[in-house]
């Protein structure tokens, strides 16, 4: 296991990875080195956590683990719902608390369904959250075809 401390605002956060979850980028880390999070300067950005891409597929896994019949997605559905979103819950209050900017960035998705353009509603944007829609035409990245990084650098966020 590798340990870091992580400082915010004078609180510190101590960090445990977990070899065996590491990604495979970072095989020849071995320790975390200290990061100091300016929350004046920090913005958290959440992509893609629409209905139609991660709504759809969890509801899906999920029935299909349930009925037997899907499941290939057991994994995949238990990593999401026990790991990859309460991860995300957490950061999220976390970055709220400190006064961090939060951020989201969606696909327009060209649907009948317009429930399927909605950030799942177990990490739904606040009003004072901004959200950067970006369309298929101009690709996945949210730094092409939206205000963000003009938007980030007007309000003086680098992190």
């Amino acid at each position: 296991m590798i340990r870091g401390t992580h400082k915010t605002e004078g609180n510190s956060m101590n960090k445990i990875i977990n070899e065996r979850i590491k990604s495979f980028y970072y095989t020849d880390v071995n320790e975390i080195p200290e990061v100091n999070i300016n929350p004046a300067k920090t913005a958290l950005l959440i992509m893609n956590m629409q209905n139609y891409q991660v709504g759809r597929i969890v509801d899906y896994a999920k029935e299909g683990v349930e009925t037997g019949e899907g499941s290939q997605w057991k994994d995949f559905y238990d990593r999401f719902e026990y790991i990859t979103l309460p991860a995300i819950q957490e950061i999220l209050d976390k970055c709220r608390r400190l006064g961090i900017k939060v951020t989201y960035g969606t696909v327009a998705l060209k649907t009948d369904n317009p429930d399927h353009n909605v950030i799942i509603s177990d990490i739904m944007p606040d009003d004072c959250d901004s959200i950067y829609e970006r369309h298929n035409k101009i690709g996945s990245s949210i730094t092409a075809g939206t205000s963000f990084v003009e938007d980030m650098r007007a309000q003086g966020i680098d992190t």
